[in-house]
């Protein structure tokens, strides 16, 4: 059932996540905040019919604890837990922006924009086979971020 994103598209949404909730999704804290935002991540990227061991494996955790932080935002959900279901709409909310379903549902700032393009050029980057005008991986990874520091200066000095 899988819908043609690949691990490293999921990896990247949950950079993206991370960013947005300001929260480290990839940690093994148990603090309710983060749970809840992994959780309802969870819930969002197997409704676009990933599956559980991809979700699990771009947030480090195996599968079972994705089925269930799945279950538990579906009880919360159905509940109407007003917590979760905040957490839930933020989740959903993010992933149509990133995954394109409905862009500029939520208006992201520039450099948020930058950052989901930042870490999808980084990760073509580390396994482009082309190494063009740069000799190794590494330099390639400190120019593009150079690139972008400056897009994010120019932006600012512009405001």
């Amino acid at each position: 059932m899988e819908i043609g994103y690949s691990e490293k598209d999921i990896r990247c949404f949950v950079d993206v996540a991370s960013e947005y909730f300001k929260m480290d999704l990839l940690s093994n804290t148990r603090l309710e905040s983060i749970v809840s935002a992994r959780q309802s991540l969870f819930y969002v990227l197997r409704s676009r019919g990933i599956s559980y061991s991809v979700i699990g494996k771009a947030f480090n955790k195996n599968h079972a604890t994705v089925i269930h932080g799945h279950k538990k935002v579906n009880d919360y959900i159905n509940i109407k837990d007003k917590t979760t279901l905040a957490m839930y709409k933020d989740a959903e909310m993010l992933a149509k922006e990133y995954f394109n379903e409905s862009p500029s549902v939520i208006s992201f700032s520039t450099e948020m924009r930058l950052n989901i393009y930042r870490n999808r050029i980084l990760e073509f980057i580390r396994e482009s086979e082309y190494l063009l005008p740069y000799d190794t991986k590494e330099e390639r990874i400190v120019a593009a971020e150079t690139i972008i520091k400056e897009i994010l200066n120019d932006e600012a000095k512009s405001k």
